[in-house]
């Protein structure tokens, strides 16, 4: 095989490949032997028709498969040999290069590559640590969620909707004589915020049957882009009430929690968590300081592909997150190229710091081994209550594996830089 390779930028090759004729002779050879084996043609026994026929009838397909073949593996052998390494499967136009016994087989391909990053100025980075605590008013108000959570909801009497309460209604909103919602039986949780600003002051009082007719002036932000500011006429039908009854905070609410004895103990639990919470996030944002560091040190170029296609992806995750939280479909479309965009920059952002990270691990010979990954498999298996060869085999099936390996490569990574930062406390 004959090789030359062409760079056309730090994240692309271009490879003129000339497979030998000898070896293309071969294939069809080959290709043709096995076709003739089991090839059934009019007028011939099975397996009995000459070679001439074998060609006019499977030429067409025995060329594209072997070009496949050849293509294929050519060019792994090359990218091996120039120590390249893909960021997504190159793709040609294998019809627009000829295959013909007795000559050589010519073909040339861009490939999109990894760049070389060599990472520097990774030691020593100063840092600044968010102040841990664990504030009394947040005490509080983690036992009011708590509260909350274990509430009995119970139908509403003898009064009509206030803040707090739980209202079922039909929802119709219009703005220039054209509907922008249409909602049949929606659960809201009737305060300040819900829906938009000002919808649950003009419900307030309001029973159960009754229907409210009212103009708002809709909020700059939080629903369909062009609405922002624009004059609206709802119609909301009340069809039902409900309230919270919170539970009674003595010792018996702390014991039905299951780890507490009396209200005492609930409070350091609460604190306690609050501060592991809280040293996490600061440990978070350590983290994001040294990554917005290392992406401010290093111009890292990106594989154009490799990064428009995971920007597609991170903007499917963020359409499918809004659907989730009921976002309707066409408010989605609305925002289409603002999802595009946003995700495209995070996913450069990933990537050059995936490739940062990667240098990292090499000059400082940062691994993984296989007890590491078994460790995190039983890990996942017990928080599932499953048996880790269950979730192995779940794993390797959906091709997951290498995903936990660099989690595992990207945490040590993590608690490295950290090692080695200069870290502060903030004021």
């Amino acid at each position: 095989m004959e090789l030359k390779i062409e760079t056309l930028g730090p994240c692309k090759r271009k490879l003129r490949i000339e497979v030998p004729a000898g070896r293309v002779d071969e294939e069809l050879e080959r290709a043709y032997t096995e076709a003739g084996r089991g090839a059934v043609v009019p007028g011939f026994r099975p397996g009995k028709a000459p070679r001439k026929v074998i060609e006019l009838h499977y030429g067409a397909k025995v060329r594209v498969d072997i070009k496949e073949r050849l293509i294929e593996e050519s060019v792994e052998s090359a990218l091996r040999e120039q120590r390249l390494s893909p960021a997504v499967p190159p793709r040609l136009d294998i019809d627009s290069f000829p295959l013909s016994p007795g000559q050589p087989f010519r073909f040339e391909v861009e490939v999109e590559v990894w760049p070389e990053v060599a990472a520097s100025g990774y030691t020593g980075i100063k840092v600044a640590k968010k102040k841990i605590e664990a504030k009394e008013e947040d005490v509080e108000g983690y036992i009011r969620m708590l509260l909350d959570r274990h509430a009995e909801i119970v139908p509403v009497e003898g009064r009509g909707l206030r803040d707090g309460d739980l209202a079922l209604l039909d929802i119709s909103g219009e703005t220039g004589g054209t509907v922008f919602d249409e909602k049949r039986a929606a659960w809201i949780e009737a305060g300040p915020k819900a829906y938009c600003d000002g919808f649950c002051e003009k419900l307030a009082a309001a029973s159960p049957g009754e229907v409210r007719e009212f103009t708002l002036k809709l909020p700059a932000e939080g629903l369909r882009e062009g609405l922002a500011g624009k004059e609206a006429r709802f119609v909301v039908t009340i069809r039902e009430l409900k309230e919270k009854r919170l539970p009674e905070l003595n010792d018996d609410f702390c014991k039905r929690l299951g780890n507490c004895a009396n209200l005492e103990e609930l409070r350091a639990s609460v604190r306690k968590d609050l501060r592991a919470y809280a040293e996490a996030e600061a440990r978070d944002d350590l983290i994001r300081q040294i990554n917005d560091y290392l992406l401010e040190r290093h111009a890292v170029p990106l594989p154009e592909t490799r990064a428009a296609l995971d920007g597609v992806s991170l903007a499917q995750k963020a359409a499918g997150n809004l659907l989730a939280r009921g976002l309707k479909k066409e408010d989605i479309l609305d925002r289409k190229e603002e999802l595009l965009a946003v995700s495209r920059k995070d996913a450069e952002k990933r990537l050059a710091l995936s490739l940062v990270y990667g240098s990292i691990a090499r000059r400082e010979k940062i691994a993984v081994t296989p007890a590491e990954v078994e460790a995190r498999v039983a890990q996942i298996a017990a928080s599932a209550k499953r048996e880790p060869a269950e979730v192995r085999a779940a794993l390797e099936k959906d091709d997951r594996l290498d995903e936990i390996e660099n989690d595992i490569v990207r945490e040590k990574i993590e608690t490295f830089l950290l090692e080695k930062a200069k870290v502060r406390e903030a004021r």
